[in-house]
């Protein structure tokens, strides 16, 4: 019984260590994702205003007659604006950092719902990707989803 119990009490140790070593990787991968959401917010507005000036541009080359303020041209760029904002993405994601910390902090088992969040973490990131229309916002998200595909082998191994 003594042995068994020394092993036992060795056993929970390490998993205890293990799971300290685990949490502090993730928070750090955590916070490689929050740069990387900030970045992407941050850059975000002048995808607009490039299109814009692109178009802008364009119209001029054609040689058509046309007044860069006409209501139809503004209009583009409306709905070119409205298609790549990315503002309830963001929102998510801050979101589900802060979750992320918190079932970080818990000391229920946790495993199956931070594996949900990273699922849902991907969906945001996937979602800004497809409305990003711009190399650099592409390239801080396959960052952010690498980054994420290490929390998610971390997360393997929590229970």
């Amino acid at each position: 019984m003594p042995a068994l119990n020394a092993a036992i009490s060795s056993l929970v140790e390490m998993r205890s260590r293990e799971g300290d070593d685990l949490k502090q990787d993730t928070l750090d991968r955590l916070d490689t994702l929050k740069i990387e959401a900030s970045a992407i917010e941050a850059h975000s507005p002048s995808v607009i205003a490039r299109y814009r000036d692109n178009l802008h541009r364009r119209l001029k080359e054609s040689g058509l007659e046309l007044d860069l303020s006409d209501d139809r041209v503004l209009k583009e760029v409306g709905i070119f604006a409205e298609r790549c904002d990315i503002s309830e993405e963001i929102t998510r994601l801050r979101s589900h950092f802060a979750k992320f910390r918190e079932y970080l902090d818990s000391s229920e088992p946790v495993g199956r719902s931070l594996d949900f969040l990273c699922q849902e973490l991907n969906r945001e990131f996937n979602t800004i990707g497809s409305k990003a229309n711009d190399a650099t916002l592409a390239q801080h998200v396959v960052t952010a989803k690498t980054e994420l595909e290490k929390i998610r082998e971390q997360i393997q191994n929590v229970e």
